[in-house]
């Protein structure tokens, strides 16, 4: 499993949300990466406030070269409670604040991966599945349910290759057919024609 980090400086030096930011969340959702986003981490306090500017210190600045207009860690901290709503801490160049949300995120991150339920359901298994072709299709192996599902009723010409391809979260597969390059969304287990001729290999693009 790969992981990746961004830091609220790069807000900091002008990238949108709607640019280069959701282009990058998108990438880690295709390409089936861990993002540990420590940009919306510094870019929120505890109350949701957003802050469009801030740097990984916790200051804030009224646009991409304007002047600063405060540090909301401190500001937050100053109007809280020390040892019962943040706690006191080494937090390299930022503020303690800010490393205990750091730290809150992580412990949820490591939780969600070995399989744990925020809602109280059952805890969620960690198991693959394994995707492969025969004569009659595609088919995977659900190592959850210990079944085979058949995903197309023909047999691809060319390569698999499995991630996010519809931006929604859910593993979608692609593969190529004399008719073209086509792909199953994950949710509705639909298939899609891309427009245009098939590549000669496929790949998520790890």
């Amino acid at each position: 499993m790969e992981f990746g980090k961004r830091n609220a400086e790069f807000g900091r030096k002008g990238r949108k949300r709607s640019g280069d930011w959701g282009e990058m969340k998108r990438y880690f959702r295709f390409v089936f990466k861990v993002l540990y986003d420590f940009a919306d981490i510094e870019s929120y306090d505890p109350d949701g406030t957003f802050y469009e500017f801030p740097h990984d210190n916790c200051n804030y600045y009224e646009s991409v070269s304007g002047p600063i207009l405060g540090n909301w860690a401190i500001e937050w901290q100053d109007s809280h409670t020390e040892g019962v709503d943040w706690y006191s801490c080494t937090s390299a160049h930022g503020q303690p604040l800010n490393a205990n949300r750091k730290a809150y995120a992580a412990w949820w991150l490591w939780a969600r991966l070995a399989g744990w339920n925020p809602d109280g359901g059952p805890v969620a298994d960690a198991g693959v599945e394994i995707i492969g072709t025969w004569d009659s299709g595609i088919w995977y192996w659900d190592v959850v349910e210990s079944e085979w599902t058949q995903m197309a009723f023909s047999t691809p010409t060319g390569d698999i290759a499995a991630g996010d391809f519809s931006g929604d979260g859910e593993a979608d597969v692609a593969s190529c057919w004399d008719s073209g390059l086509w792909y199953q969304d994950g949710d509705t287990l639909a298939w899609t024609k891309v427009p245009g001729t098939a590549p000669v290999s496929l790949t998520a693009g790890r």
